[in-house]
C-alpha cells in the first residue's frame, strides 16, 4: 500500500504535515512527512493521525523516528516507523484502542 496524505499529532491538531505512507510485509508501516513536527526532536510518539488521499482515516500507533534528513533549504524530512496502523478510524488517545477479541495468523516459512 502506498498513499499520500495529511498528518498531525493528536496533541497539536492544528499543525498539519504532508507526507507519504507505505506499508508492506517486509517493512511494516512507514510514514515520511515534510516539515518539523517536533521542535524538541522527540524520537517516540504514541499516535500519529492522518487522512489519506482517498479520504480514509488512519491512525499510526507506537511510532518512533527512524531518521530525519534535509531536503532543499530548510525543509526537513522525517521518517517514522509505526508498530501498528488502523485504517478507517482515528484514535485521539491510546486508551481508546480496545479490542473485543484477537486472532493470530502465523505463517510458517
Amino acid at each position: 500500500m502506498n498513499a499520500r496524505g495529511k498528518w498531525w499529532f493528536p496533541n497539536n491538531p492544528d499543525a498539519i504535515f504532508y507526507g507519504h505512507f507505505r506499508f508492506d510485509e517486509q517493512t511494516g508501516p512507514i510514514l515520511e512527512i515534510i516539515g518539523n513536527p517536533y521542535l524538541n526532536q522527540e524520537r517516540k510518539c504514541d499516535l500519529i493521525l492522518g487522512i489519506l488521499e482517498d479520504n480514509q482515516k488512519i491512525t499510526l500507533f507506537q511510532c518512533y523516528l527512524r531518521k530525519s534528513y534535509s531536503l532543499v533549504g530548510t525543509f526537513q524530512m522525517y521518517d517514522y516507523k509505526s508498530q501498528f496502523c488502523f485504517i478507517g478510524v482515528h484514535f485521539d488517545d491510546v486508551n481508546q484502542i480496545k479490542f473485543m477479541r484477537m486472532t493470530f495468523n502465523l505463517k510458517m516459512r
